[in-house]
């Protein structure tokens, strides 16, 4: 769904790039995807394609560069890629960490909603234990043309066209193309990337680990509107279609304890 509202931070960019007279907005999306994926499942495949060298000398290259025991690498890099979902769920409920936004979201739905889209069975992309598949999951999973849209709908009420230079078909085709282990080596995820920016990028930013949200203090907004909110669910709690679709009054504790 797109935001119209005025002071939404992609609203904000292109109603700036509109003041500039600028006709083409260009985005990094479709990268984490492709030419800047970040490795997930290059162990778990060097693993069990027997390549214990090349398998060995990656982890202690990331423990290395991160100070991160052998035991926490195998489990995140390798096991954690292994187990069955069912296993990964339980594990979750356990030690009370399935609360991340997807969950969240999913949670918010009323139980027939909820039910219906478990059916549905687009719940997300499952990683695999396989870099190269993870790239052509995520790549051909429905986040980058949503979100294409989403942009394109946004940037038409200001005149602007957004333009994808990292989905390009050449520069798809060419990243998954790639062995799995250029994109994790020597302790960097994203690290073909990291490669093609020597010289072009300063190294403190080229050899960063952290990726920082494009709109770090977004969460801290929405909290200082949280009356706001409150007002739009007391609002949508007299539509039925609204109350059939949304648990209504878990949402208003989650905004309550923002």
């Amino acid at each position: 769904m797109t935001s119209f509202d005025a002071d939404e931070p992609e609203n904000l960019v292109c109603a700036r790039a509109e003041e500039k007279r600028v006709g083409v907005i260009l985005s990094g999306w479709g990268g984490d995807e492709g030419a800047t994926f970040n490795g997930r499942g290059t162990f778990a495949e060097l693993f069990l394609h027997g390549r214990w060298r090349t398998l060995t000398r990656e982890v202690l290259a990331l423990k290395r560069e991160r100070g991160w025991s052998v035991l926490r690498i195998l489990n995140n890099e390798i096991v954690s890629y292994l187990r069955p979902d069912w296993v990964i769920n339980f594990v979750k409920r356990i030690v009370s960490r399935d609360a991340d936004l997807q969950t969240l979201l999913r949670q918010s739905l009323s139980n027939s909603a909820r039910r219906r889209v478990a059916n549905s069975r687009e719940m997300g992309v499952r990683m695999a234990p396989d870099g190269r598949e993870n790239r052509w999951r995520l790549m051909t999973g429905p986040f980058i043309a949503e979100r294409a849209v989403t942009w394109a709908q946004t940037g038409a009420r200001y005149g602007l066209a957004f333009a994808f230079p990292l989905l390009d078909r050449r520069v798809v085709e060419f990243s998954l193309s790639l062995p799995s282990e250029l994109f994790f080596r020597g302790g960097f995820r994203r690290r073909l990337f990291r490669d093609a920016m020597v010289d072009v990028l300063p190294e403190g930013v080229r050899l960063r680990h952290q990726k920082y949200q494009s709109f770090p203090g977004r969460m801290l907004d929405v909290a200082e509107c949280k009356n706001e909110l409150l007002a739009r669910i007391d609002f949508y709690a007299q539509n039925e279609n609204v109350c059939r679709m949304i648990d209504l009054a878990l949402l208003r504790r989650q905004v309550e304890a923002f």
